[in-house]
């Protein structure tokens, strides 16, 4: 059986076979779009489809059962088994497949070109704990200095892998994307999925660190644990702990910069003053109010 969960992003599709092979991956998958619908927690849904035969969990993808496999299964020579079609908001549209070969899982990504990015064909996924959901668990538990930990530790172990040589300011662009909602927690350490760009930039600490803190989101969250003002104030932990300068300016100029070959023209992300109102937190109520009723009714 396959299932297509979607949002106004993304379109996702699930088989039976996925989830079975892998219920932590489906559960990364989905998980956002499940937890507003059924009104689980990422860590219920996780046990569901780890127990994939759960009759709850049936009932919940019910209403998303499809009655024929998706069209890009008879376009692809690979046992898929499941996949990921972008729905717009980008210039360069991507679709990702993962293809089940002796047992083993893989992903590829196809998209209408290639630049400043890395082709992904069949790289093996990445087998542990997401460290997004993990470092939600500690907020959850009120443990904010054991989330700051687990956070600063990911990082270090970016700097680490990607550093440039007599240059302790700058670090590989290819670790533009290193961020949690990326990262993976494996028997080794930390490691890194879905890392596709090298974008034209010069990537500094900080601008990573602003990206790591500006893209944290609350979704897994119990918000009234949720200790930081805005995303502004966990980047400040972030340079305080690693003796790197503010720069918040420059670090949204970097990210307009990355993003402009990606996004459509028309994104709230390539506006400077948008970038400043997130990070700082100082986007009024009344358009918050309004994004969030919109949300709603699209």
């Amino acid at each position: 059986m396959w299932y297509r969960i979607e949002n106004k992003v993304s379109r996702i599709h699930l088989s039976d076979q996925l989830i079975s092979t892998n219920p932590d991956l489906t559960t990364d998958l989905c998980a956002e779009i499940l937890i507003s619908h059924s009104g689980l927690n990422y860590w219920d849904l996780l046990s569901l489809f780890r127990g994939n035969n759960c009759v709850k969990l049936k009932k919940i993808l019910k209403e998303f059962e499809q009655d024929e496999n998706p069209k890009f299964i008879k376009n692809l020579d690979e046992h898929v088994i499941g996949g990921i079609q972008q729905k717009g908001g980008r210039k360069n549209v991507t679709d990702t497949y993962f293809i089940l070969d002796n047992n083993a899982l893989f992903v590829t990504k196809k998209s209408e070109n290639d630049n400043e990015r890395f082709n992904i064909v069949k790289d093996e996924v990445l087998i542990g704990e997401y460290l997004y959901p993990k470092l939600s668990e500690f907020v959850n538990k009120n443990d904010i200095p054991g989330f700051e930990a687990l956070f600063i530790a990911s990082i270090e172990s970016v700097f680490k892998k990607f550093k440039i040589n007599d240059n302790n300011a700058i670090i590989k662009t290819e670790a533009i994307d290193c961020i949690t909602k990326n990262t993976i927690i494996t028997k080794e350490g930390f490691d890194f999925f879905d890392i596709e760009y090298s974008p034209n930039i010069v990537l500094t600490k900080s601008h990573f660190l602003f990206r790591s803190a500006l893209g944290f989101q609350k979704h897994y969250i119990n918000r009234q644990y949720w200790p930081y003002r805005a995303p502004n104030d966990l980047y400040l932990v972030f340079c305080n702990y690693f003796l790197i300068k503010h720069d918040v300016e420059n670090d949204i100029n970097s990210e307009i910069k990355f993003l402009t070959p990606i996004l459509e023209s028309e994104s709230k992300s390539l506006s400077k003053k948008e970038l400043a109102m997130g990070f700082y937190n100082t986007t009024p109520f009344v358009i918050k109010l309004f994004r969030w009723l919109k949300n709603k009714l699209d």
